[in-house]
């Protein structure tokens, strides 16, 4: 049978998941005039690397999502869609096996990871770079203000630690 005569413009009809040097790959087929179009849609030679951190069960996934939320990754990083679909994931299967399912959510789980590691590895450069100038004006203020011993503060690692997570965590009053 010939559709040529019914299709107008780009229709797609088709996807592959297949293998390239030991990695997912994912292409679409498409019906582009009188010729068909095969386009590389992801190559998951790095997606898969997250699977090796979290475990691709119902646990290790529950886990991620519950740290992600503690420390507020889960609605910074993540859209109301691929939070809903990694909520239905969570709900439905026990394990991931199908190579695209541990595809696609393997960037939703990739995307929390970084963003995790970038809250808390950075944490001892962002104290140095945010936090203690924060304390410095801090304590300038309230000596400024006649509270003497707010000198200390300047130097307090407790206190330069919590300006630099109030900081980092959502708008601040401070400058």
């Amino acid at each position: 049978m010939d559709y040529r005569g019914n299709i107008s413009e780009t229709q797609i009809w088709g996807r592959a998941v297949f293998r390239v040097k030991g990695h997912l790959a994912t292409a679409t087929f498409s019906l582009k005039g009188d010729s068909v179009a095969v386009d590389i849609v992801g190559f998951s030679g790095d997606i898969l690397e997250v699977w090796k951190e979290v475990s691709p069960t119902r646990e290790g996934l529950t886990r991620l999502i519950l740290r992600a939320r503690r420390c507020n990754a889960w609605f910074r990083v993540l859209g109301c869609a691929e939070r809903r679909y990694l909520a239905a994931v969570v709900r439905t299967l026990d394990q991931l096996r199908s190579p695209l399912l541990l595809q696609v959510v393997g960037r939703s789980v990739r995307k929390l990871l970084n963003a995790m590691r970038g809250m808390v590895g950075d944490l001892a450069y962002k104290m140095q770079a945010i936090g203690k100038p924060l304390a410095r004006s801090v304590s300038l203020h309230a000596q400024g203000w006649g509270y003497k011993s707010a000198a200390r503060w300047a130097e307090d690692e407790g206190f330069i630690r919590f300006l630099t997570i109030l900081y980092i965590n959502g708008p601040t009053i401070l400058p």
